[in-house]
């Protein structure tokens, strides 16, 4: 996790910074649902970690293109490896 804090975003879709930031805002939104609250115990839990983990490949693929945009292509097939 500790390395979500050190990979950067682009602005243009996600300015809320880096990617812990976002993926405490993603846990943040997916506990206040009563949906979610509603749930089984091991069901939260694999929503849980499936919000936790959505970007877990970030670091490995993100790169800072020559105009400054920030791109992570793959990172979703990457962090399906995992």
């Amino acid at each position: 996790m500790r390395s979500l804090a050190d990979c950067p975003q682009d602005p243009r879709y996600h300015a809320e910074g880096n990617v812990l930031i976002h993926t405490k805002l993603v846990c943040k939104a997916l506990v206040a649902l009563p949906q979610w609250r509603a749930l089984p115990a091991t069901e939260r839990s694999v929503l849980f970690a499936a919000a936790l983990l959505h970007d877990v490949a970030k670091p490995a693929s993100t790169q800072i293109e020559t105009d400054g945009s920030i791109t992570s292509k793959g990172h979703v097939l990457q962090g399906a490896k995992w």
